[in-house]
């Protein structure tokens, strides 16, 4: 990684947590100490998933996670590790393309303007798989259909358990 990118990670890095300070530190004037305590309990729980994320052994897929909300899109992104961390670098590279595959054709999909949100769920168990969970408004006519077939049996990895309808779309990640 160059110098550059790792400047920019450091200032959005950076950014997030002034962030965070300053909505602490708003409420507190308001003297909502009980939502001072949720947004640290939160703040706290991504900071455990993401911390489990880079033990996983799976740089392209973390570096991705954990940046995508840097740049503008269509939903936002959050993620969970569920389980202990273990190795799972022999699964990066169709965790990777299957991620960031089907964030780009969801960002097309997505109704702009609506509150359009997508879970990723990390399950680490024996056979690790992954699951999506978007809620939010999309449009129907795009190639998220085609996406899906195309994935439903490729590589490493299968698409299953599709619910796919109005206002979401779940699916889980399995190894094969």
């Amino acid at each position: 990684m160059d110098e550059r990118r790792q400047l920019d990670i450091l200032r959005h890095a950076r950014h997030d947590w002034v962030n965070i300070i300053q909505i602490i530190k708003g409420n507190l004037s308001l003297n909502r100490t009980d939502r001072v305590e949720e947004i640290l309990n939160e703040t706290i729980q991504r900071s455990e998933h993401a911390s489990r994320l880079t033990r996983l052994q799976v740089p392209k897929t973390a570096l991705f996670l954990l940046s995508f909300n840097w740049e503008p899109h269509r939903f936002s992104l959050d993620m969970e590790v569920a389980g202990e961390a273990r190795n799972c670098s022999d699964l990066e590279e169709c965790w990777h393309e299957i991620i960031s595959s089907f964030t780009r054709e969801l960002d097309a999909a997505a109704c702009p303007g609506r509150d359009n949100h997508l879970l990723i769920t990390i399950h680490t168990e024996q056979d690790p798989y992954i699951e999506f969970d978007f809620q939010g408004s999309m449009d129907h006519s795009t190639d998220l259909g085609n996406w899906l077939s195309m994935y439903a049996e490729t590589g490493r990895c299968r698409i299953d358990h599709v619910i796919w309808n109005e206002k979401e779309l779940v699916f889980v990640l399995k190894s094969k």
